[in-house]
Protein backbone atom coordinates (compact mmCIF):
# COMPACT_ATOMS: atom_id res chain seq x y z
CA UNK A 1 0.00 0.00 0.00
CA UNK A 2 0.98 3.56 -0.59
CA UNK A 3 1.11 6.57 1.41
CA UNK A 4 1.47 10.07 0.40
CA UNK A 5 3.08 11.86 2.88
CA UNK A 6 3.02 16.28 2.66
CA UNK A 7 3.91 19.23 4.41
CA UNK A 8 7.19 18.19 4.97
CA UNK A 9 10.16 20.15 5.39
CA UNK A 10 13.26 20.59 3.48
CA UNK A 11 15.15 18.46 6.56
CA UNK A 12 13.31 15.16 6.23
CA UNK A 13 15.18 12.39 5.09
CA UNK A 14 14.09 9.15 3.48
CA UNK A 15 15.62 7.42 6.71
CA UNK A 16 13.94 9.48 8.73
CA UNK A 17 10.57 8.87 7.40
CA UNK A 18 11.27 5.03 7.10
CA UNK A 19 11.92 5.20 10.87
CA UNK A 20 8.73 6.94 12.11
CA UNK A 21 6.48 4.81 9.91
CA UNK A 22 8.27 1.70 10.44
CA UNK A 23 6.52 1.52 13.96
CA UNK A 24 3.41 0.98 11.75
CA UNK A 25 4.41 -1.82 10.07
CA UNK A 26 7.34 -3.54 7.55
CA UNK A 27 8.49 -0.21 5.24
CA UNK A 28 9.20 -1.59 1.76
CA UNK A 29 10.58 1.81 0.28
CA UNK A 30 10.24 5.81 0.84
CA UNK A 31 10.77 8.24 -1.89
CA UNK A 32 10.99 12.20 -1.27
CA UNK A 33 9.97 14.00 -4.37
CA UNK A 34 12.55 16.14 -5.98
CA UNK A 35 12.51 19.10 -8.28
CA UNK A 36 14.45 17.75 -11.29
CA UNK A 37 16.38 20.47 -11.86
CA UNK A 38 17.36 21.74 -8.54
CA UNK A 39 17.17 18.31 -6.45
CA UNK A 40 15.47 20.06 -3.81
CA UNK A 41 12.63 18.06 -1.80
CA UNK A 42 8.73 19.32 -3.19
CA UNK A 43 7.59 18.96 0.21
CA UNK A 44 6.15 15.22 0.16
CA UNK A 45 6.94 11.53 -0.07
CA UNK A 46 5.59 7.99 -0.71
CA UNK A 47 5.35 5.26 1.95
CA UNK A 48 5.20 1.79 0.60
CA UNK A 49 4.36 -0.87 3.06
CA UNK A 50 4.23 -4.55 2.88
CA UNK A 51 0.26 -4.44 3.92
CA UNK A 52 -2.26 -2.25 3.26
CA UNK A 53 -3.46 -2.55 7.15
CA UNK A 54 -0.12 -1.11 8.25
CA UNK A 55 -0.65 2.06 5.31
CA UNK A 56 -4.26 1.99 7.11
CA UNK A 57 -2.89 2.26 10.57
CA UNK A 58 -0.06 4.70 9.55
CA UNK A 59 -2.61 7.32 7.95
CA UNK A 60 -4.77 7.46 11.28
CA UNK A 61 -1.82 7.53 13.49
CA UNK A 62 -0.18 10.34 11.24
CA UNK A 63 -2.07 12.61 9.39
CA UNK A 64 -2.51 16.12 11.15
CA UNK A 65 0.93 15.39 13.29
CA UNK A 66 3.85 17.34 13.97
CA UNK A 67 7.00 15.77 12.13
CA UNK A 68 10.09 16.98 12.02
CA UNK A 69 9.10 20.84 12.95
CA UNK A 70 5.83 21.05 10.66
CA UNK A 71 2.06 19.72 10.44
CA UNK A 72 1.96 16.74 8.25
CA UNK A 73 -1.34 15.57 5.67
CA UNK A 74 -1.12 11.78 5.30
CA UNK A 75 -3.48 9.85 2.80
CA UNK A 76 -3.34 7.05 0.55
CA UNK A 77 -1.89 7.56 -2.68
CA UNK A 78 -4.38 7.54 -5.77
CA UNK A 79 -3.04 4.48 -7.94
CA UNK A 80 -0.94 5.70 -10.55
CA UNK A 81 0.09 8.91 -8.41
CA UNK A 82 3.63 7.70 -8.20
CA UNK A 83 5.68 6.68 -11.26
CA UNK A 84 7.81 3.87 -9.89
CA UNK A 85 11.03 1.78 -11.96
CA UNK A 86 10.76 -0.59 -9.33
CA UNK A 87 8.45 -3.20 -9.14
CA UNK A 88 5.53 -2.58 -6.35
CA UNK A 89 4.78 -4.77 -3.86
CA UNK A 90 0.94 -5.66 -3.82
CA UNK A 91 0.76 -3.33 -1.44
CA UNK A 92 1.84 0.54 -1.59
CA UNK A 93 1.00 3.83 -0.58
Amino acid sequence: MNLVDEGLPQSTSEGSLKTVFSQFGEVCRVKIVTDKKTKSSLGFAYVWFNGEDFAQVAVTEMNGKFLDGKFVSVSMAKPGSCKSRVKATPYQF
